[in-house]
């Protein structure tokens, strides 16, 4: 009997266990799928991710490959004859040339565009700033309690309550009010608002280096001693380049013997009837900024030696205030005692370019420099 009973409890437990191990099965297999799915969510969520980043690689690439034809198509007559100039007769060495000429133009021509993008968003974020921290003109109640104080022409002072007219608009400069010119006033005096004609817009320069500096200051001295200046210390010396009338682009190249020099490009909206290369040597940058003082800068201590124009810092001196010059090229200090520094700009029109090569931040050396400046078409 006992045997019995043993083998009827072995019978159901028998089907226990199979049971259990059916569902064990199935756990298994429902956890393998869900570890599948899992596996491949991310797998599918990462390439719809990169679908978009590869068509904006796609446009930014199809992009660049415009910019650099259309930058080459700018450059391709003065690279090509620049090129021809420093290697004559040996087509593989110009066509070297030009393609890194090509390249440190267009990373010159990125580098200025993102900047002129941030100094656009900085303007931009700055004008909302003085929106949100102008008061609200447009409110009745301050319009009618205002009082306006008006500088008349003797010297003066006026007081004139503002009623339902708008008050003048104020000027910034000079803290007064400006009176608006009415249109039912003098003939002579209407269309004095409409603008006045802009300048052309200044296409960037192309700056890039060279080696050689010995050969070049070899030539300098054979061909044109002119040409080899000495700026003395805490000086600077400007070469005025006119604009020729059978040139369209203008080129310069210089060096220095053992140190480095400031270096910068204006460019003065003066038709001169000459066309010759002149040089201007201040022996002192006071010479240049006698009137510094008079923009509200607060005046320099006995023992400040900073200069006001520090090529270490870029030019200080705002070029605003003559809306004759334009600046290309900033002052910067150059290391053209270790190899050449050429640069090109395609003509905005008649006038002339400032070269202005700096030194003004030098206490006690003097600088030789050697220089050369043509023109292409």
């Amino acid at each position: 009997e006992g045997s019995k009973a043993n083998k009827k409890s072995k019978q159901k437990i028998l089907p226990i266990a199979a049971q259990m191990s059916e569902q064990q099965q199935q756990q298994q297999s429902v956890q393998q799928e869900q570890q599948e799915q899992e596996q491949q969510e991310p797998e599918q969520q990462s390439a719809e991710q990169q679908l978009p980043q590869q068509k904006q690689q796609h446009l930014s690439q199809e992009q660049e490959l415009q910019t650099r034809e259309a930058l080459n198509q700018q450059t391709a007559i003065q690279f090509r004859q620049y090129a021809a100039e420093q290697h004559p007769n040996n087509a593989a060495k110009q066509q070297e040339l030009i393609s890194q000429l090509q390249e440190q133009h267009y990373q010159q021509y990125i580098s200025m565009s993102y900047e002129q993008q941030l100094h656009h968003q900085r303007e931009q974020a700055r004008q909302l700033l003085m929106q949100r921290r102008q008061p609200n003109s447009s409110s009745p109640s301050n319009q009618e309690a205002a009082n306006v104080a008006v500088e008349s022409l003797d010297g003066g002072a006026e007081t004139d309550a503002a009623g339902d007219d708008e008050a003048p608009p104020a000027s910034a400069d000079s803290g007064t009010a400006v009176l608006p010119i009415s249109p039912s006033g003098d003939p002579a005096l209407e269309g004095i608002d409409e603008p006045l004609p802009e300048m052309p817009q200044l296409i960037p320069a192309s700056i890039w280096t060279r080696q050689n500096i010995a050969e070049f200051k070899k030539e300098i001295l054979r061909d044109s001693k002119h040409c080899c200046i000495k700026i003395g210390s805490l000086a600077t010396a400007t070469v005025r380049v006119p604009t020729h009338e059978e040139g369209t682009c203008i080129v310069w190249e210089f060096a220095t013997d053992h140190y480095d020099l400031g270096f910068g490009v204006y460019f003065e909206w003066t038709i001169t009837p000459s066309d010759k290369v002149t040089v201007q040597i201040s022996e002192s940058s006071d010479e240049e900024d006698d009137d510094e003082g008079e923009d509200g800068e607060a005046p320099r201590g006995e023992g400040d030696v900073e200069r006001p124009d520090d090529p270490e810092r870029g030019s200080r001196r705002r070029r605003d205030d003559d809306k004759s010059i334009d600046e290309i090229i900033p002052v910067y200090r150059r290391d053209c005692h270790e190899e050449v520094y050429c640069g090109s700009h395609q003509y905005p029109g008649r006038g002339v370019y400032l070269l202005k090569f700096d030194n003004s931040y030098s206490l006690w050396r003097s600088k030789w420099l050697y220089y050369r400046v043509f023109y292409t078409r």
